[in-house]
């Protein structure tokens, strides 16, 4: 008989017995000898129990122990957690390690790590060692083969250092050390999280700037005192914790981190936080700026600008001003945390209720605080003079040193606002809108447009580097270039680096002396020229012209400071003595009228209106803008006046003083400015295409395009000044929004600061032959109805190619030429020649060929008549403009030199013929040259045209007193003493005997036309006829003979 088989609850107890038994013996079970090397604990039965001593998570979670369950399925352990180092742990570890993903050996006492383990645990991913006794030199170098290792724990150790063999862990993006030296961390270039805190770092070590893709920083629980500039290369930085550290001060490139989400900065010793030049094209919002318990005492409004939620608990702040709250409105959703602050304004327990009882209040009271217009301030100076030094430590009051790599790329904004009353009741804030020039003269035709009047300039140079000799490159060219500007100039001189001078003060006395000297001799010069013509016994037309010219440049109104300062952006010198000249100058009714005006609380409304409508719309036209300022708020009256407002205050672009400037309203200028600098940086060239950033430029910009694509757009860019419609989609983006800022862009360009214009997409082929049309297809609006993606951008400043030898072809079939130009002796007009070359493109002229120094064109009317405009440097250190004109035909003229009276000719006859044909599309550029000319009031230029015989530009240019010329048969050439045509020197006289019949008749059909009364209706007309008929009686005047030669500029 058989033995009976026992029962499922006998099957039961034996098993529990039998797992008993196993488990007693491993309690008496050693720590196995490899395991005794690294380890430090003691031989001893372990405290823990089964699940202590190793915890392991299989795929799919069956059961803790798969050998205690048998299964056909293989089972795949993914982690394991030991806490003791038995020998059956490690066996069971070797025994998985194909399929072990993390290991946590907490706790466990290892001072080294062994190395039969890593040789087992090449797929390891995570490895979390915290709690041991490890060391830099625990680590063996097989270490370096953990390839697929992602995240690595070490915290609470012994290590000194980042052990060598971490370097080659490229697969890293985790990092938890202990440890305050970090050799060849730089080389773990995919590291995602870094945490380090709770250790005595005093500064953060120049490794962690190199890890680009470095996303969570914490360094909290430190003595770190300052940041570098530095961390502005941690470009996908997202979380960064700096609370409970030592920190004073910090710097603005914390804030304009491209993905920051959260900074953390509680708990330490901030007194004020900087001035952050936010970039509006590239705007983004930082959801969490923790600046709790610190010592600040001034509201940090821009940070609040840019950050959804502020925290300023336990603070010394007393005031926020209504300037942080204009820009909100009800429906934000930003929150402000103010709590344990002395505030005054607004009271404290309006703060208490948090950001929506603020607004509140801030609406209630803003009736009755009233707003004053302001000023502009223009930093003038050669570039590294510390321009961006001294704005942001007056900005910020204290000291603040700019790097190379903080360099101004055209141009920045800052507001700021100095009271100028002592009464705290009745505030007087004087703003200032501080406009920082870069000292790049690449950048200065950019600038130079809106150097506008009223306005006040800065001028600093460095004491270090002045002398009399250099005079003209620190100081003398910012005052020619706001002369150039205004015809006008108020300065106040400023020396900076005052610490690295040994006399600072002797220094600055003789760049006064030289300031007062140039002046003074500027207006010695203009008498000079004035008196030479009033000595003469009778002026001609010519002479008359460059008469009215002087006179004009005698109304110059210099205004300068008597004192010029001394400053130094290292110690905090000058800037007080800074702030009160500002006050004093700035406040003086007599030069600025308008600058402490109270401003109607209507035209707040609209100013900020106007600021919320520049987010989507920042260059509009003034009639579009006066439209919707009609319908908010029933003003299109005095849109005109809030736009010069803003004008005039530094808020917006717009100038109804200048025709130009008068059409089109820029809401936004820092915006426009910050296009300008993408779009015509002096390094564009390099900013594409340097080797180091080639990465991020392809990831940035040619996500849409290939390579080649990409390097021709540059070329074109570079090189021929073409900016292809996909390079533009490159910089500013897709989508609708996208088309409108290029349309807006190209059209402020081209008609208002004429510095480029939009183009229909140029042939590639041929970058330097091309018919670019700049005049594209319009609607009612006045916007282009050409398909915005084939819309390109023709910056003629940006040309770099040379003349191409078609071109020097073409123009040499031209066989009759007149030339004719500008030439500038005293200053060079910025973007005179480049202006020109964007009013000159017509649909009369046909660009064909463009080079940098010129044109070449044709006659869309004529197209055998050929225009030629260049500029030249001659030998006499003046500037001058050409523009010559020439008919390609086969007659050949020799006779241009009269030796005898032969009035009536065939050769004279056929050479006027000819002539009426170039003077006909000369004559009208010419006079679109005048047009541009007017934008330099104080331009010292004398008009010129060439001699035909020796080619030298001897002859005075009379086409806007034509007369005198016209009727006299020829001229002598000062240089070669040919007696020369007139008809080649002055455009022919235009007979009106001609047209006094069609005239008549075309006023006599209007009166048989006309409704009106007889006599009612034929004042108008008689006034028409007249008008006709006195034409060549205006023409008739003659003019004086006898003329002597006089030498001018």
């Amino acid at each position: 008989m058989s033995k009976r088989r026992p029962g499922g609850r006998a099957r039961k107890e034996v098993r529990i017995q039998e797992e008993e038994e196993d488990t007693s013996r491993l309690y008496r079970t050693p720590l196995s000898a490899e395991a005794a090397k690294y380890c430090s604990r003691p031989v001893a039965e372990s405290p823990w129990g089964l699940d202590g001593l190793a915890e392991i998570q299989i795929s799919g979670d069956r059961h803790y122990r798969p050998e205690r369950l048998p299964s056909g399925r293989k089972e795949r352990p993914k982690s394991a957690r030991l806490h003791t180092m038995y020998y059956q742990n490690l066996d069971y570890v070797h025994g998985i390690a194909d399929t072990l993903r993390t290991l946590e050996l907490s706790n466990t006492g290892l001072f080294a790590f062994p190395q039969e383990l890593v040789e087992r645990l090449l797929n390891i991913e995570t490895l979390i060692l915290d709690d041991n006794n490890l060391t830099t030199e625990g680590f063996p170098t097989c270490f370096k083969d953990l390839v697929s290792l992602t995240s690595l724990s070490v915290r609470n150790n012994g290590l000194t250092g980042i052990p060598s063999s971490w370097s080659y862990l490229f697969q890293l993006t985790s990092l938890l050390p202990t440890t305050i030296r970090y050799p060849h961390l730089e080389r773990l270039t995919k590291l995602q999280v870094l945490s380090l805190q709770g250790n005595c770092i005093e500064e953060i070590p120049r490794e962690f700037y190199a890890l680009k893709k470095l996303e969570c920083l914490n360094l909290s629980h430190n003595s770190i005192a300052s940041v570098t500039v530095d961390v502005k290369r941690l470009i996908n930085l997202r979380e960064l914790d700096l609370s409970h550290n030592c920190l004073a001060f910090l710097i603005p490139d914390l804030f304009l981190l491209p993905k920051l989400d959260g900074l953390q900065v509680s708990n330490n010793e901030v007194v004020k936080i900087p001035t952050v030049a936010l970039k509006t094209k590239n705007k983004r919002t930082i959801d969490s700026v923790d600046l709790s318990f610190n010592k600040l005492t001034r509201f940090p409004e821009n940070v609040f600008l840019i950050a959804e939620k502020l925290d300023l608990t336990s603070n010394s702040i007393r005031v926020i001003n209504n300037s942080a709250f204009k820009k909100l409105d009800w429906r934000t959703t930003k929150q402000l945390c103010m709590h344990d602050n002395p505030l005054n304004n607004p009271p404290r327990d309006v703060a208490e209720g948090g950001l929506k009882a603020m607004l509140h209040y801030y609406f209630e009271t803003k009736v009755d605080s009233k707003i004053y217009q302001g000023i502009k301030v223009f930093l003038l100076g050669s570039g590294g003079c510390g321009k961006s030094s001294l704005v942001q430590t007056f900005l910020d009051q204290q000291s603040r040193l700019c790097t190379e790599d903080e360099e101004t790329i055209c141009l920045d904004i800052y507001d700021y606002q100095i009271d100028t009353s002592d009464d705290l009741a009745d505030p007087r804030p004087l703003s200032l809108s501080i406009w920082d020039c870069s000292g790049n003269p690449d950048y200065m035709p950019y600038i130079f447009p809106f150097l506008h009047f009223p306005s006040l300039a800065l001028i600093l140079f460095d004491l270090t580097e002045y002398t009399t000799e250099n005079f003209s490159e620190l100081i003398g060219q910012w005052i020619d270039t706001l002369i150039l500007r205004n015809n006008r100039a108020v300065f106040i001189l400023i020396g900076t680096k005052a610490d690295l001078c040994k006399e600072p003060e002797k220094v600055l006395e003789l760049a006064q002396k030289d300031t007062e000297e140039y002046i003074k001799n500027y207006l010695d010069s203009i008498d000079h020229e004035i008196g030479c013509i009033e000595r003469l016994d009778q002026i001609s037309a010519a002479f008359n012209e460059q008469y009215k010219q002087y006179l004009s440049l005698k109304n110059f109104k210099p205004l300068f400071h008597p004192e010029a300062l001394i400053t130094s952006s290292a110690q905090m010198l000058g800037f007080n003595r800074l702030e009160s000249v500002l006050v004093e100058l700035a406040t003086q009714t007599k030069t600025f009228p308008s600058v402490m005006r109270v401003i109607p609380a209507l035209w707040g409304d609209a100013e900020n209106f106007f600021d919320d409508l520049g987010q989507n719309q920042n260059i509009i036209s003034f009639n579009e803008l006066a439209n919707i300022v009609h319908k908010q708020f029933g003003l299109r009256h005095l849109t005109g006046q809030i736009c010069q407002y803003l004008h005039d205050s530094g808020r917006a672009i717009f100038n109804e003083r200048e025709p130009s400037f008068k059409e089109t309203v820029v809401l936004r200028p820092s915006v426009l400015f910050e296009h300008t600098c993408t779009l015509f940086r002096h390094n564009l060239y390099d900013f594409l295409m340097d080797p180091s950033d080639k990465e991020e430029v392809r990831e940035r910009f040619v996500r849409d395009y290939s390579a080649a694509e990409f390097t021709k757009a540059v070329e074109l860019c570079t090189v021929h000044g073409i900016l292809l419609h996909n390079l533009l989609k490159m910089f500013f983006g897709t989508g609708k929004r996208r088309f409108t800022l290029i349309n807006y862009l190209c059209d402020c360009l081209q008609w208002c600061y004429r510095i480029g214009g939009p183009v229909e997409n140029p042939d590639s082929e041929l970058p330097h032959q091309r018919e670019l049309n700049f005049d594209l297809e319009r609607d009612e609006d006045g916007k282009v109805k050409t398909d915005t993606s084939k819309v390109s951008l023709l910056v003629p400043n940006l040309v770099r190619s040379p003349e191409p030898t078609v071109a020097q072809t073409h123009w040499q079939n031209a066989a009759l030429r007149v030339s004719a130009g500008f030439r500038f002796s005293r200053f060079t007009p910025s973007m005179f020649f480049e202006r020109l070359l964007v009013c000159l493109h017509t649909e009369r002229l046909r660009y064909q060929y463009h080079w940098q120094n010129g044109v070449l064109a044709f006659d869309a009317e004529d197209d055998n008549v050929w225009i030629r405009v260049t500029k030249e440097d001659p030998e006499d250190k003046s500037y001058l403009v050409v523009l010559s004109c020439g008919v390609v035909t086969e007659e050949r003229f020799n006779f241009v030199r009269l030796q005898e009276p032969v009035e009536d000719s065939e050769e004279v006859v056929a050479l006027k013929t000819q002539l009426a044909r170039v003077w006909k599309c000369l004559l009208p550029s010419l006079l679109e040259a005048e047009k541009v000319l007017k934008q330099y009031p104080a331009a010292w230029f004398r008009r010129e045209v060439k001699c035909p015989e020796c080619g030298e530009m001897t002859f005075w240019g009379e086409w806007l007193s034509p007369k005198e010329a016209q009727d006299s048969e020829a001229k002598p050439c000062r240089a070669c003493h040919a007696d020369i045509l007139s008809c080649l020197l002055v455009q022919p006289r235009v007979s009106k005997r001609s047209t006094r019949p069609t005239i008549r008749s075309d006023v006599a059909v209007k009166l048989q036309d006309s409704p009106a009364p007889g006599a009612a209706a034929a004042n108008p007309a008689d006034g028409e006829v007249n008008e006709a008929l006195n034409f060549d009686a205006s023409q008739k005047r003659v003019a004086t003979e006898g003329r002597k030669s006089v030498s001018f500029m």
